[in-house]
């Protein structure tokens, strides 16, 4: 129950945070218009469902290990977080957002593989 507690708490606060920055915080910079340019946005559709079908992958495995492995509340959030970062991405790119490619490789290298 605590750990549900403090995720909806993290995911409030994470929320509210982007809305107090300044908009020159919020500008483009030319060192982050070089990881713009690595983007899902430049991905075909069939590239697109692939790496959908990889994140997928990859959350099934979390859930699982998640499951088979000792219950202690620090390690179910940390996989509650991994699964939940995941997610935000599959939906991301489904509703064809642009996200970083290197964030989809971040994710996929913190789940567990197999």
């Amino acid at each position: 129950m605590n750990v549900r507690i403090s995720a909806t708490l993290a995911m409030i606060i994470g929320l509210a945070v982007p809305m107090f920055q300044s908009s020159a915080i919020a500008e483009p910079t030319a060192s982050s218009a070089m990881v713009i340019g690595k983007t899902t946005g430049s991905l075909s559709a069939v590239a697109k469902a692939n790496l959908i079908s990889k994140l997928k992958a990859a959350k099934l495995r979390e859930k699982q290990e998640r499951k088979s492995g000792p219950q202690n509340s620090a390690r179910i959030a940390e996989y509650d977080k991994r699964i939940y970062t995941i997610n935000v991405l599959i939906t991301k790119i489904g509703d064809n957002e642009d996200v970083a490619l290197s964030e989809v490789d971040q994710a996929l290298s913190l789940a567990h593989t197999p």
